[in-house]
């Protein structure tokens, strides 16, 4: 009887384990077809998907392509509209007469096509309007090796003597000049004198001058002070260390060597100052009749007081707008851009520059305003050494850009 039910018992838990083992085996196999049939819906879900987003990516990708194409057609048909009209805007302000250079103001209308363009500073420095007086010295960053031996670059411009220096963007100016003057007059006697002066030859003019004064003066910033009275500029601020400007004067053999105004009484020195600016070239410390009789004093703004026969390079356009504006003096020229910072300058009713300054960060390499609608070629943007620092003690500095139509 207990061995019955002993073997029952365990015919139980067999047939039990069995079951079980069975259920599980068939769980088992439920459950892979279970998962394998989740599987198959997710990558179902995940192709679904993918096919989604690349039909979204290639419909956004048209229609970026296609507000591009319409984009450049756009700039493309404005660019041609432009040229049509030789770069000038319709809507712009028009020329007063027509006759003559004249200065349109554009302050306040945006520049066309803008684009960024990284530019190193060192390219900007030596473009033409680097101001160098006594209250705004040369850059520390200046390469005293830029300026060239003029006699090396172009053995056709007359000198005084070897020793002459300027910049490239100088004495290709000064080529452009002298070589109409002979072409033109036959003048090939115009020579040029006191062109560039290091820091140390300026330190040394300096000192000479301070040595003849120290006795009067035992604060330094009253001798500063005289010495400069007296036209000796102090190391780096004399505008012989700009390597922009040089002196014009006369030697022939058959007549007295002409400078200072006995240069300027002459037809040579006549034309020079009335051409200049055609070159590049402005005039650069206007005293009371002095070049000529009724040149009016711009010493107040210069520092400079002494007749010094200096022709600064500004580049064309600048010297352009500077002649029509009344022959200002750079000073003068750098305030007004302040004030009117778009310009553009016209000749006889027709757009010849477009001229803007801007603010940008006083670093190594800036991003400055340039115009998608004319070459690149075409324009240029120099530094003009004016900087300030804002409430956040950054540094700003001011690029002037030109472009030429």
């Amino acid at each position: 009887m207990n061995r019955k039910r002993k073997n029952g018992g365990f015919v139980i838990v067999l047939v039990l384990t069995l079951v079980l083992a069975g259920l599980a085996v068939l769980c088992l196999a439920t459950g892979k077809a279970m998962d394998d049939k989740r599987a198959e819906q997710v990558a179902k879900q995940v192709s679904g998907a993918a096919d989604r987003i690349a039909r979204e990516n290639a419909s956004i990708e048209a229609e970026n392509a296609a507000a591009t194409a319409a984009y450049n057609k756009k700039v493309a048909e404005y660019k041609a509209q432009l040229a049509q009209d030789e770069g000038e805007n319709k809507d712009w302000p028009k020329p007063a007469t027509g006759a003559g250079l004249e200065i349109v103001d554009l302050t306040g209308y945006e520049i066309e096509l803008p684009q960024n363009v990284s530019i190193s500073r060192q390219d900007m420095l030596y473009n033409g309007l680097l101001v160098v007086n006594q209250w705004h010295a040369r850059p520390e960053d200046y390469d005293n090796n830029k300026p060239a031996y003029v006699h090396r670059v172009n053995k056709e411009i007359p000198l005084a003597d070897h020793n002459q220096r300027l910049l490239d963007s100088a004495i290709t100016a000064w080529g452009n000049l002298l070589g109409d003057a002979k072409v033109q007059h036959q003048w090939d006697y115009i020579i040029l004198d006191s062109c560039y002066r290091d820091y140390e030859a300026q330190k040394k003019l300096y000192d000479e001058a301070a040595e003849k004064l120290k006795d009067k003066y035992s604060d330094p910033d009253e001798l500063r002070a005289a010495v400069i009275k007296g036209n000796t500029s102090y190391p780096g601020t004399s505008e012989y260390n700009s390597g922009l400007s040089a002196a014009a004067r006369l030697y022939k053999k058959d007549v007295v060597t002409a400078k200072g105004t006995e240069f300027y009484a002459r037809e040579e020195g006549q034309w020079l100052l009335e051409h200049c600016w055609e070159y590049g070239f402005v005039f650069r410390f206007p005293l009371s009749d002095f070049p000529v009789r009724g040149t009016e004093d711009k010493s107040h703004i210069t520092g400079i007081t002494s007749r010094q026969n200096l022709f600064r390079y500004v580049g064309v356009a600048n010297a352009a707008a500077m002649h029509a504006l009344g022959d200002l003096c750079l000073e003068e020229y750098i305030e007004y851009l302040a004030a009117h910072p778009h310009i553009a300058v016209y000749e006889d009713g027709k757009l010849r520059y477009e001229i803007w300054r801007e603010p940008v960060q006083n670093a190594a390499t800036v991003m400055v305003t340039h115009t998608a609608k004319v070459d690149e070629s075409k324009q240029e943007s120099m530094l003009d050494n004016i900087t300030y620092v804002d409430d956040d003690n950054i540094e700003w500095a001011f690029v002037v850009t030109v472009v030429t139509y």
